[in-house]
């Protein structure tokens, strides 16, 4: 994104340290983030235009990411993060940008009915998760990911998969088939219930990650 950011929402986005780390999470503009957005775009294969579809961004943090697909002629856009701090952040970004994104706090560990509740009864054409997977606990993960995509989801795993949602098998069993796409696309798929898995490539900016899109819609 070209456009310039406000001297106010820069100092803010530069103050959302994480991971003991005195840069925000993504990178935007200017602003250098632990993960590199550019990088990852690349990686994630999105396509120039979404032609108005609408997108679900799960684990948006400051919604750099539902910024960019906004850009690329996405409809409706909704992002949701456990941080209400990152949520406020993206919506002051989301009005500099005079951009219509929805952005809501959602955390997906709590009472599915309050998460439908947010997320509403229409589903999305695409689905973001990326590097979110180890935050969430495994089924409520993939019951949104089930109920509310339509054609694609990317699906970007983590560096390290010490998640304290997850079970001590599946973290072994993430450890084991990241290593192998083959395999892995094999248990996505078998997770997600899709058509396809699509191995995309292993993002290196801040440790090794296999990025994936899965396909419920045959191409």
């Amino acid at each position: 994104m070209s456009s310039s950011i406000s001297k106010d929402i820069s100092e803010r986005i530069r103050n959302v340290n994480i991971y003991d780390q005195q840069r925000p999470y993504q990178s935007i503009n200017n602003i250098n983030g632990i993960r590199n957005t550019k990088t990852r775009l690349q990686l994630m294969q999105f396509p120039e235009n979404f032609n108005q579809e609408s997108i679900l961004d799960i684990g948006c943090n400051t919604g750099v990411f539902c910024l960019e697909a906004k850009k690329r002629n996405a409809g409706r856009i909704m992002g949701i993060d456990y941080s209400t701090r990152s949520i406020l952040l993206a919506k002051d970004l989301n009005t500099q940008y005079g951009y219509d994104i929805e952005f809501n706090a959602c955390n997906l560990n709590h009472d599915f009915s309050d998460v439908t509740t947010i997320l509403g009864v229409k589903s999305f054409d695409n689905i973001f998760a990326l590097s979110v997977w180890k935050h969430i606990y495994d089924n409520n993960f993939w019951a949104v990911i089930r109920l509310y995509c339509r054609k694609h989801c990317y699906i970007e795993l983590n560096a390290v998969q010490d998640g304290r949602y997850h079970s001590t098998e599946l973290k072994q069993l993430i450890k084991k088939l990241k290593h192998s796409p083959n395999k892995m696309c094999q248990y996505l798929l078998k997770r997600s219930g899709a058509k396809t898995v699509i191995y995309l490539g292993q993002s290196k900016d801040n440790g090794k990650r296999g990025c994936y899109k899965i396909n419920f819609q045959h191409s």
